[in-house]
């Protein structure tokens, strides 16, 4: 099973959500979730710029709900958290084989 993966995963679902909540009651960032909230707030500022309309006195309201501040927060720490499981998991998944096999210096292999 893809437990690193299903791990980051489920912590990104959680903190995305619980920064949404978050934001409401205080002008800090959540901390445990500081890089999706960061990249969450770039996620909002290029979705007015691209697709909604950056001149409107409610550029906010220009742009679908899902990202709009907080509600971005959810998706985008998702991924976020989630792509960084996946490559977690794939370092793992090479990582662990190669170490069971006893390649290295400790069995007298150099691998040259």
């Amino acid at each position: 099973m893809k437990r690193v993966l299903v791990g980051f995963l489920v912590y990104g679902v959680v903190v995305g959500i619980v920064s949404v909540w978050w934001w409401h009651l205080s002008d800090v960032p959540f901390l445990p979730n500081i890089p999706g909230v960061l990249l969450g707030d770039a996620v909002y500022e290029a979705s007015i710029d691209i697709i909604g309309n950056p001149n409107s006195a409610q550029a906010h309201y220009t742009i679908p709900f899902f990202l709009r501040k907080p509600e971005v927060y959810l998706p985008v720490s998702a991924a976020l958290w989630g792509l960084i499981g996946a490559a977690c998991q794939i370092i793992l998944d090479n990582a662990v084989p190669r170490l069971r096999r006893g390649h290295g210096v400790a069995h007298g292999r150099t691998g040259i």
